[in-house]
């Protein structure tokens, strides 16, 4: 069985999606350049106190809610629509608004901590039930986390480079991904649906 921390740590790297979710933070955080590092760091730390929590209590939470990672994936896509509709219709202060709402979501729920990022979790820590082992999995969680902060906060530098017109064209085009991600999120919940009926 491979490493606990380097299997952990992969799998969530991967799943944080580094490279889709930098585009997003500078779409979401237009007009707010000087306060990125702080949503970044809100990001980061609301993404960190979901997985802790799915981590400690999250399959035995599920149970007494008697939620199901599909409801989850239906919750997490309809959050997802709104954001996206916003940015393509070109309402970007919509999108953004609060003062600290964007940072918790939906960067940091559910981009961050969502439900692929969560199953993964419950996976893993099912699958290595070694005490060392958990722990190394959260190690490399915490370590995938501050891989995405630090991302985030040189996506400030490269925000600068950006023509105006080019930055409304990421910004649609993000919209569209983060549209695409949404109604994927909603159709596999309605397909494991159909196959094992709603609970």
């Amino acid at each position: 069985m491979p490493n606990a921390f380097v299997t952990a740590f992969v799998t969530v790297l991967i799943l944080l999606e580094p490279l889709s979710n930098v585009p997003t933070f500078l779409s979401l955080t237009q007009n707010r350049e000087q306060e990125r590092a702080r949503i970044a760091l809100i990001a980061v730390v609301a993404a960190a106190i979901v997985l802790g929590i799915f981590a400690l209590i999250g399959e035995a939470l599920l149970a007494y809610l008697k939620i199901t990672i599909e409801d989850l994936q239906v919750a997490g896509g309809i959050v997802l629509l709104v954001v996206a509709l916003q940015l393509m219709s070109g309402r970007e202060a919509e999108a953004v608004a609060g003062d600290t709402n964007v940072g918790v979501v939906p960067l940091g729920i559910p981009f961050l901590a969502g439900p692929g990022t969560i199953v993964a979790l419950l996976v893993l820590l099912d699958e290595y039930k070694k005490t060392s082992d958990r722990a190394e999995i959260l190690g490399a969680v915490a370590l995938a986390l501050v891989i995405i902060y630090v991302l985030f906060r040189f996506a400030t530098a490269i925000a600068r480079r950006l023509r105006p017109s080019l930055s409304r064209a990421i910004t649609r085009v993000v919209g569209l991904l983060i549209m695409a991600i949404a109604v994927h999120f909603i159709a596999s919940a309605i397909g494991e649906w159909f196959r094992n009926g709603v609970s």
